[in-house]
C-alpha cells in the first residue's frame, strides 16, 4: 500500500510563485484576446492609414499612362493625366494632415511619385510636340528639366522644418512645362527649350517660394476642389485646361520669383520705397 504524503503547509501563509504566474499569464492572455478586433474592422483600419499613400500610387499610375499615351500618339490624354496627377498631389497631402499621417515612408514615396508625374512625362510631352523635330534639343532639355526635378526632391526631402519651399516645387514647374507643350503659341523651337532649362534652373535655385499647404490642407479642398478639378480634366478642352493650369502655375513662378527680387533688393532702394 503506497502512502500518498500531503504537501507541506507554507507556514508563512505566502502563495506560491509559480502559480501566481500561472495566473498573470492566463489573464494577460484572455486580456489580449478581448482586445482583439474582428477581421473587417483590423482591415479597414489598415485601409485607413494606407490612404495617403494609395492615392500616391494612383498618382504614380497616371503619370506612367501619361507616358503610355504618349507612345501612342495621344498628347492630349498625356496632358490630362500629367494634370489629374497635379491634382492628386495635393490629395494625398491633405489626406495625410487631416488624417495625422505623415510618414517618412510617405514623404518619399510622393517624391518618387512626383518625379514621374511632373519630371519625366513633361519633358517627354514637350519632346513629342514642340520639340518633335528636334530630338537634340528636346533630348538635352528633357534631361535637364528632369535632372534639376530629381535634385529640387531630392533636397526638400533633406530640408525640414522650414516654411516655404526652397526653388520651385517640382509640381509648379512641370504644370507649366506640360501647358506651353501643349497650347498652340507657334513660338519657335528654342524658345520650348529656354523655357524648360529656366524652369530647371528656378527648381535648383534657393529662391525661396510659398508653400500652398495652409490652402490645400483645409477639408474643403480635399471635398470640393480636388473632385471638380479631376472633372474639368475629364470634360473640358485640352486648351483650355493648359491655359488654366498655365496660367496658376505661371502666376505662381512669376510672382514667387519677383518677390523673392523684391526682398532681396539693393539697400538704398529698400530705404527709399520701404520694406516689402
Amino acid at each position: 500500500m503506497r502512502l500518498h504524503r500531503r504537501p507541506a503547509a507554507n507556514p508563512s501563509g505566502a502563495e506560491e510563485p509559480l502559480p501566481r504566474l500561472a495566473r498573470a499569464r492566463g489573464w494577460l492572455q484572455d486580456r489580449r484576446a478581448s482586445e482583439q478586433r474582428p477581421l473587417p474592422v483590423a482591415a479597414w483600419a489598415t485601409f485607413q492609414a494606407s490612404m495617403p499613400n494609395l492615392v500616391t500610387l494612383l498618382s504614380l499610375a497616371a503619370a506612367i499612362l501619361s507616358l503610355q499615351a504618349l507612345v501612342r500618339g495621344d498628347a492630349d490624354l498625356a496632358l490630362r493625366l500629367i494634370l489629374v496627377c497635379v491634382l492628386l498631389d495635393g490629395m494625398d497631402g491633405t489626406l495625410a494632415r487631416q488624417m495625422r499621417l505623415t510618414s517618412p515612408m510617405g514623404r518619399q514615396l510622393d517624391s518618387l511619385a512626383d518625379l514621374v508625374a511632373f519630371g519625366a512625362a513633361p519633358a517627354t510631352l514637350l519632346a513629342a510636340g514642340p520639340l518633335g523635330t528636334e530630338w537634340p534639343l528636346a533630348t538635352l532639355s528633357g534631361a535637364i528639366f528632369a535632372g534639376a526635378g530629381a535634385f529640387r526632391l531630392a533636397r526638400y526631402n533633406l530640408e525640414e522644418g522650414r516654411s516655404g519651399f526652397s526653388g520651385l516645387p517640382i509640381t509648379a514647374a512641370g504644370g507649366v512645362l506640360a501647358a506651353l507643350a501643349s497650347i498652340p503659341l507657334g513660338l519657335p523651337e528654342m524658345a520650348y527649350a529656354l523655357a524648360a532649362l529656366s524652369l530647371a534652373a528656378l527648381m535648383v535655385s534657393r529662391v525661396h517660394f510659398e508653400s500652398a499647404s495652409s490652402v490645400r490642407s483645409r477639408p474643403s479642398y480635399l471635398l470640393l476642389g480636388g473632385p471638380i478639378g479631376l472633372l474639368g480634366c475629364i470634360f473640358l478642352p485640352g486648351p483650355v485646361l493648359a491655359v488654366i493650369f498655365g496660367t496658376v502655375f505661371g502666376g505662381y513662378a512669376v510672382l514667387g520669383t519677383a518677390a523673392a527680387a523684391w526682398r532681396h533688393r539693393p539697400a538704398p532702394l529698400r530705404d527709399r520705397l520701404g520694406t516689402f
